[in-house]
């Protein structure tokens, strides 16, 4: 089976030059994309994120939910992607449902999240992290990235049944719903996609949409 945890690593090793990320002005080949993604998953081990723990983000498109998206697999733990359009009462009553630990997430919302912290005891004030600088007592996610402990994090081996991620459903027919999709799950996605799309090392696919609900 593919494994998704460790493959921008596979990649890294590889094919450490070759192109893997354009967001914007920015490029990135893989080595430096995989020291991206390594860097992102000392510093959820380092906040005490650990396998099978809920991190959740709430980003409109950028480089930084790229790297989040890789990494929180990476140490074994479930990413949960929400909507940076829902409403403080959707996001507090997602949060809770995911019993998420860590969020990731953007200034815009650090009014939001004030408003709803008290329905949040799970998740700490200094684990509410905003990609574009602190705001209040909740942290600078870059800095946090430079400052924390040099070294490697812990890689956990997960099995093609352990969760891989929550996905929410938008609700029009009632609360929203998390879809639980296991690594064989995602694997398989990402397979028959490449197949389906002739894919080849060298393509290049243009994503238009918003990551958070489509990927």
């Amino acid at each position: 089976m593919l494994q998704l945890a460790t493959l921008i690593r596979h990649h890294a090793a590889f094919r450490p030059d070759e192109l893997a990320v354009v967001f914007e002005h920015e490029r990135l080949n893989w080595r430096d994309f995989a020291a991206r993604v390594d860097r992102c998953a000392c510093l959820l081990q380092w906040l005490g994120v650990r396998r099978g723990d809920r991190v959740a983000t709430a980003l409109t498109n950028c480089r930084e939910l790229l790297e989040i998206y890789w990494a929180v697999p990476a140490i074994g733990a479930v990413l949960v992607p929400l909507s940076p359009l829902l409403l403080a009462s959707g996001l507090a009553s997602l949060l809770r449902d995911a019993g998420a630990v860590c969020l990731i997430t953007q200034r815009s919302l650090a009014p939001m999240l004030d408003e709803v912290r008290h329905e949040l005891p799970q998740l700490r004030a200094d684990h509410m992290l905003l990609v574009d600088g602190a705001s209040g007592d909740f942290p600078d996610y870059r800095a946090l990235l430079k400052s924390c402990p040099e070294g490697s994090y812990s890689a956990a081996p997960v099995g093609q049944d352990e969760l891989f991620n929550i996905m929410y459903t938008s609700g029009t027919t009632g609360l929203p719903k998390g879809i639980m999709h296991s690594h064989f799950v995602r694997a398989m996605y990402c397979t028959l996609f490449a197949a389906a799309c002739r894919m080849r090392p060298e393509s290049v696919v243009l994503h238009t949409g918003a990551i958070a609900s489509t990927s």
